[in-house]
């Protein structure tokens, strides 16, 4: 009997519950009121909203923050007693909280535009208690304290335990709201940023994969920055870009048409009016239909039509000038922008051609 006994204390013994660091829940409170008395009431979320209801109202976000961090800086004072766990999670709580409170009266001051980089900053998620990977229950996670601070409910009182996590839990709460007030303009600057990808990508000139990689490689070495690094390129290079055109030389009675194989050596396309409009200059070489090299600037002024003056030297000698057209054959066929392109066309080559000696 007796060795029987040893054997039923040894497996109580190898199955009792172990108590492991950080052992303890911190749940929302949501729903659940405070009792009406308590060392912990007054740090209750429900508590705290009700206290700087009209800050919260007027969305005096900064006042009803460090309203709530006065309250909270007291509280955990009056529930601190001798313990020297509870001192060091309530100092690392309580400088967390003001450290926040000043960066958000300042990051209130920016354009809204700017405000959820601000927050994002400001790491406003680490008041939200959490168990992490290894079971225990943490606050306080952020860059500068990766693991965050432990709450050992073993060596914490319910009254200190409670304290810390409604106090975690007020404090996001708050916070969330103001979070939740930079959704509206996220979702509009996403909406204009893939507005802008858009034109970037089907109004603008056709890059060749050469002058993608070259395009790339620039913005890499001179990366941008702020928000132009969700934004297209401002400019983009133009290197050795061949295309076909036409060539049209004015005559004494007439103007005369030949085909041309050209080629951009070099120039630039810039982006205005929020994408919505692009200009472009380089230089280009074309060769006429006898293989005579022109050679001169050509300006892209709009997104179907391309048009340079050339400077060539004819077979007796003498210097002729031409104006070369290239038109993007790919968008003139969509109906409704080909007369818009033609009507360009003619404009720019009656407005050229005008200042052109005749042949």
């Amino acid at each position: 009997m007796r060795a029987l006994g040893v054997v039923l204390l040894l497996q109580l013994t190898l199955v009792a519950p172990v108590h492991a660091q950080g052992l303890g829940s911190c749940q929302d409170p949501w729903g659940k009121r405070p009792g009406l008395t308590g060392k912990t009431r007054a740090v209750h979320p429900d508590r705290l909203r009700e206290r700087f209801a009209r800050s919260i109202a007027t969305h005096d976000w900064a006042t009803a923050f460090a309203g709530a961090v006065a309250v909270i800086d007291t509280t955990l004072n009056r529930v601190g007693g001798q313990s020297t766990e509870f001192d060091r999670i309530r100092r690392a709580f309580v400088g967390a909280a003001d450290t926040v409170a000043v960066g958000l009266a300042r990051a209130l001051q920016r354009p809204q535009s700017e405000l959820a980089g601000a927050l994002a900053e400001l790491e406003i998620n680490q008041f939200r208690p959490v168990t992490n990977v290894d079971g225990n229950l943490v606050i306080l996670q952020s860059n500068r304290i990766p693991l965050g601070i432990t709450l050992d409910s073993t060596r914490l009182s319910a009254d200190q335990l409670e304290a810390v996590c409604w106090s975690g839990w007020s404090l996001h709460r708050l916070l969330s709201n103001v979070n939740f007030e930079t959704i509206p303009g996220a979702l509009a600057r996403i909406e204009a940023q893939e507005r802008r990808w858009e034109r970037y990508r089907t109004n603008g000139p056709m890059q060749l994969p050469h002058e993608m990689a070259l395009n790339r490689v620039r913005r890499f070495v001179v990366p941008p920055r702020g928000s132009s690094r969700f934004n297209p390129p401002r400019f983009d290079l133009v290197a050795v870009h061949p295309f076909g055109g036409i060539e049209l030389v004015r005559t004494d009675d007439a103007v005369a048409t030949t085909p041309s194989v050209a080629a951009e050596i070099g120039g630039a396309t810039f982006w205005i009016n929020d994408w919505k409009q692009h200009i472009g200059a380089s230089w280009v070489l074309a060769y006429d239909s006898d293989g005579r090299i022109g050679r001169g600037p050509l300006v892209r002024l709009g997104g179907y039509v391309t048009a340079g003056v050339l400077a060539r030297t004819d077979a007796g000698g003498k210097s002729r000038k031409s104006l070369l057209i290239n038109i993007d054959a790919l968008r003139l066929l969509k109906p409704d922008v080909a007369p818009q392109a033609v009507r360009q066309a003619q404009s720019i080559a009656g407005e050229v051609l005008d200042r052109l000696p005749p042949r």
